[in-house]
């Protein structure tokens, strides 16, 4: 009886792609909700990360490659820089009381006039949103990298270790083995009676 063993399914890059790009919205609220508040923290980084992590996974089939790894990391690097954008977006137009300040006629070239020296009055910020969301994401996207690496080595594919079994032990002229009564065996067969 054999038995058998699983192989693992393809990665299906496309689907965990697109599956991940739903934490996008997930950290862009989260983010513009907590900058409006003037509240900087990691658990965004962790959020996005974890959720593209989770989402990834479910839609490549449980698979996760190098490409899919870069793939969550992109996924978290524009989430927070998007997440930011938004963020200033919402924060020149008032707050988020204010937000039909967006539709007017002179919003978005006034915006785009003030966005050098909004990125400017706010850069320790963003240094902080990038480092504290880097710092957040830094456990995910290591466990991502470590699947990756080990999704990559035949060993884990299978489930199987490749340790081979040790050889079989080997006599040379029946000098090493038990007498077995053979023509070219020295010693006697064993009788019956003894």
């Amino acid at each position: 009886m054999t038995a058998s063993t699983t192989q693992p399914q393809p990665e299906n890059v496309i689907g965990g792609a697109l599956l991940a790009l739903l934490a996008i919205p997930v950290g862009v609220i989260a983010l513009t909700l907590l900058w409006s508040i003037g509240f900087i923290a990691s658990i965004v980084g962790f959020l996005v990360a974890f959720s593209a992590f989770w989402l990834y996974r479910r839609g490549s089939g449980g698979t996760i490659s190098r490409v899919g790894a870069w793939t969550i990391t992109a996924i978290v690097v524009f989430t927070l820089a998007f997440g930011l954008w938004i963020a200033m977006v919402v924060n020149f137009s008032g707050g988020l009381g204010k937000l039909g300040n967006i539709g007017a006629a002179d919003f978005w070239p006034q915006f785009n006039d003030h966005f050098g020296d909004l990125v400017g009055e706010n850069v320790l910020s963003i240094v902080l949103v990038f480092a504290f969301g880097a710092l957040g994401a830094f456990r995910i996207l290591g466990r991502a990298f470590a699947t990756a690496r080990q999704t990559a080595a035949p060993a884990n594919l299978t489930g199987q270790s490749t340790t081979l079994p040790p050889a079989p032990a080997t006599y040379h002229d029946d000098i090493d083995a038990p007498p077995t009564g053979s023509a070219d065996d020295k010693t006697a067969p064993p009788t019956a009676g003894n």
